[in-house]
């Protein structure tokens, strides 16, 4: 697959995109990190975390790379606006694909912001929407072949972490 990464800078966020990275080229076609898109014309432009194109699905995480839980009114921003609006420009460009929406924070998220993406997990049906918290993001990297991505996490993150 080929990666595109249109950051040059260094933050929280881009960095768990950057580590994110390391996921999912396995298996998709395409993968960029810092993708700024145009939901429709004259509205604002809006940065994509990690957008991966795959066989069969379009997808689109969102990285919070912090010390501390996302809250129930992010959440609510997320599932109302970023979502809707990243999904229209989904929409436009591929149609033809399965639509999902990630959120990684290692941070977690508080139980009200959980609640809230269970809730939108469980009744959305025309796209998919995930969420990983610390022991999810985690899992998923010891699940990988390499440990690149679970030393990213270790030196950056989670410096608890054995």
């Amino acid at each position: 697959g080929v990666v595109n990464l249109t950051r040059n800078h260094w933050s929280h966020s881009a960095g768990i995109g950057w580590s994110i990275s390391a996921v999912y080229p396995q298996y998709c076609k395409y993968l960029e990190i810092g993708k700024k898109v145009m939901p429709g014309l004259g509205e604002i432009k809006r940065d994509i975390d990690v957008f991966a194109l795959f066989e069969e699905e379009a997808k689109a995480v969102e990285c919070k790379g912090y010390n501390y839980p996302i809250d129930q009114e992010y959440i609510k921003r997320y599932l109302t606006e970023i979502i809707p609006a990243t999904r229209k420009w989904m929409l436009d460009k591929f149609p033809e694909k399965k639509h999902s929406f990630e959120i990684w924070s290692t941070g977690g998220f508080t139980k009200e912001a959980l609640s809230e993406l269970q809730a939108a997990k469980d009744k959305t049906k025309k796209y998919q929407i995930d969420f990983l918290d610390k022991e999810g993001i985690l899992s998923k990297a010891k699940n990988l072949k390499t440990n690149k991505f679970y030393e990213v996490l270790k030196d950056y993150y989670f410096k608890d972490i054995a």
